[in-house]
This record gives C-alpha cells, structure tokens and sequence, in this order.
C-alpha cells in the first residue's frame, strides 16, 4: 500500500465525496477519495494538518490491526471495567481501599467523592486512545470497546454477590448491627480498590503506550511521529513505508492553498475555539422546525436525559 502526500489545489467534489489529487512516495500522482468531513471549510481544520493526518492514516492501514492494536484495546477497555483512565485508575484504586476502612458514613462519601475524580472523562479519552492507533478498516471496533463496560458490570456483581450476601447483617435485625457483622461492603470496597491498583499496574508496568502521532504532528514534530508509528509496525512485526519527507511534502503542498497556514494547535482550548468559530444556530434551529419535530426532538432529549441517571442509579 502507498503512502502518499495530499495536493489540496486539485479537488472535484461530487455528491458529497472529495476526490483529492496526491502523490505517492514514488512522486506519482493517484486520486484519493475523501468524505467531505475531512475539508477544512467544514471541520475547521488546519489543512496542513489535514494533509499530514490523512498519511498518518494511510500509514497505519498500512500497518494494520496487529498485536499493539489488539493489546490497546484491551487496556484501554480497562478502563470501562474498572472505572478510571492513566493515574486516574490508581487515583481510585487508593481511594476505594481507604473507603473500605471509613469510620463514618460522611468519610466514606468524601471517599467517594474523591475517587469519582478519578473516574470523570474517562470513556471519552480511552476511546480517543484507541482510536488514535487503529487503522481505518478495524475503526468499527471503538462501539465494540463498550463491551467492556458489561464485563465490568458482570465482574463487579460477581464479587459483591458472595461479599455482601455473607459479611452483612440480616434485614430482620437492622437496629442491632455492630460492625463486625457488617463488613461485607468494606471487602467488597477492599477487592475492587486492589483489582483497581492490579490493572493499573498491567497497564503501565507491562503494556508500554506510545504518544498519540497526530498530536506529535500537530505540535509540529514531525520526526516524533513518525519515530512513533515506526515502533508501532516493529511491534506489530511489520514495516512501514512512512517518512518524514512525505509529512514535510504534505505540509508545502497544502500550504500552497493558504501560506498562513502551519502547526495545528492540539489543545482542549483551541479545539473548542474552532468548534465556536463555526456554529451557527442553524444547526439547532432546524430541529424544532415544525411543530411535530420540535416535539419529538424535546421528548427525545428528554427521556435520554432521564433514563440515563436511573439506569445508572440501578
């Protein structure tokens, strides 16, 4: 498979689909095809950036879903079992064990508060993780990441089941409970703290996770990211033919539409700002255009706002 430049001054669009004039590593034009999600009039997007990201991808449908993909996805469905992304997971793991001791109801609430610190923005980042890593061929694997989330659900009622059951007191005695009749919920806090800090050793003492190469790129390193998706093909054990001329070529033949143009800023905040600079309540507006769709957009959002607190509340 070529690895190729993007060239942004030919383009035909047709029914929603780019076709992008490139140049293969060999200097040969080939014609790409693209969805309109990838323009920059559309996404925002630095197109030297856009340039260099679209051979990125090529680079690892090059490589292919190998060992290192399949091994990410593993770690990072870690954290949709247990509950917590890179040191958030350890951040739980000490503070559901330090749960299992709390004297009082109000130690254990500030406990809990703590960990649920550890848990915040974790499946949105370990699904960016993924994502950044898998060719585009295997991307369909990213809603499969949620199975996980059951596993965990499964693995964590299977614990609590002989725990509680057997380590708490009867429902016919409530008013007469002392504390060593209720130590069910205390192992139970005990087990998962230490599978917690267990996972978070599997994850980052055996399993070694490389930096995203697009934020490397987008940070202007270049030779980083490609350095990085290098060892990804040697650990997969394959080759890839990526270098760093082909991201600079990208890089000058993109520029050519728009000199201005450069590194792309990686951060939360520029993100966002992109984001704003393109919204328009259009968008919005035209989902409570009649009657009958303002209805049926009101009662969606409302029951997807409902159900989703009580079915984690159960």
């Amino acid at each position: 498979m070529s690895v190729h430049a993007i060239d942004y001054t030919h383009e035909e669009k047709n029914d929603g689909v780019t076709k992008t004039r490139s140049i293969d590593a060999e200097g040969g034009p080939i014609l790409a095809e693209t969805r309109d999600v990838y323009d920059e009039e559309e996404s925002g997007m630095d197109p030297v950036y856009q340039a260099k990201a679209r051979i990125l991808n090529d680079a690892l449908q090059e490589i292919g879903m190998g060992k290192y993909q399949w091994y990410l996805f593993i770690v990072t469905g870690f954290g949709w079992f247990s509950w917590a992304f890179n040191l958030t997971l350890f951040i739980t793991g000490v503070f559901a064990l330090a749960a299992g001791a709390s004297p009082t109801y109000i130690a254990l609430c500030s406990f809990a508060a703590v960990w649920s610190i550890g848990v915040g923005g974790n499946l949105p980042v370990d699904s960016a993780v993924f994502l950044e890593f898998i060719p585009a061929s295997h991307q369909y694997l990213l809603t499969v990441l949620s199975i996980w989330w059951a596993i965990g659900q499964l693995v964590g009622s299977l614990i609590a089941w002989p725990l509680i059951a057997n380590f708490s007191c009867t429902g016919t005695t409530p008013a007469t409970c002392p504390r060593e009749s209720n130590q069910g919920w205390r192992y139970f806090m005990y087990t998962m703290g230490g599978l917690m800090l267990l996972l978070w050793v599997l994850r980052f003492g055996v399993f070694h996770l490389y930096e995203s190469p697009k934020y490397l790129m987008g940070r202007g390193r270049d030779t980083d990211a490609v350095d990085i998706v290098h060892k990804v093909a040697a650990y997969n054990g394959t080759i890839s033919g990526l270098t760093v001329e082909m991201l600079e070529e990208a890089g000058r033949l993109a520029s050519l539409v728009d000199p201005t143009t450069g590194n792309m800023e990686t951060s939360a905040k520029a993100a966002a700002l992109r984001k704003l600079r393109k919204f328009n309540k259009g968008h919005v507006s035209s989902l409570f255009a009649t009657k009958k769709l303002a209805y049926s957009t009101f009662f969606a959002d409302y029951h997807l706002g409902i159900d989703r607190p009580c079915v984690s509340s159960i």
